[in-house]
């Protein structure tokens, strides 16, 4: 399994869940995202931590503000709105179960990039509370790491 970068979708295990969610008819697929926004056990969160937050991420799309959202995938599988309104609570929660988990246990090398995966996860359950920046952009967001700035030499000391 790998991970590319740190939006919702930028994974194959959340990728994998998305694409068995797609032949599913809508009231399966809103309980096969339940039963993922349902694990609280620390152990199966751990596990399962990527497919989590993808579940929270196609609850955060039907959300006002969550339009905007760059989870990673051009177009996700619907929920129906009203169905989708009855996991925001899930959703939230699965979220702060996630950011409650010491970050070292995620796998991130590199700090910079797990503070930011970290943010992106923040700004989903800001979206799913219902609580959008008052600055909302009417622009995509893009939850991905910048490119590092071009390496600059040091100046080497005699």
């Amino acid at each position: 399994m790998g991970t590319w970068g740190i939006r919702p979708f930028d994974n194959d295990s959340a990728t994998q869940f998305h694409d068995s969610l797609q032949p599913l008819p809508d009231r399966v697929r809103h309980a096969a995202v339940r039963e993922m926004l349902s694990l609280t056990d620390r152990d199966d969160l751990l596990d399962s931590y990527e497919m989590v937050i993808a579940a929270a991420a196609l609850v955060a799309v039907h959300c006002p503000g969550g339009q905007a959202l760059d989870i990673g995938l051009g177009h996700p599988v619907g929920l129906p709105d009203t169905l989708a309104d009855d996991l925001r609570p899930r959703a939230a929660a699965s979220l702060t179960a996630v950011l409650d988990v010491h970050p070292d246990h995620f796998g991130w090398i590199d700090k910079t990039v797990c503070e930011q995966w970290r943010a992106g996860l923040t700004h989903l359950r800001t979206v799913v509370l219902g609580k959008p920046p008052p600055d909302q952009p009417t622009t995509r967001v893009s939850l991905t790491v910048p490119p590092p700035p071009p390496s600059v030499s040091a100046p080497h000391s005699r």
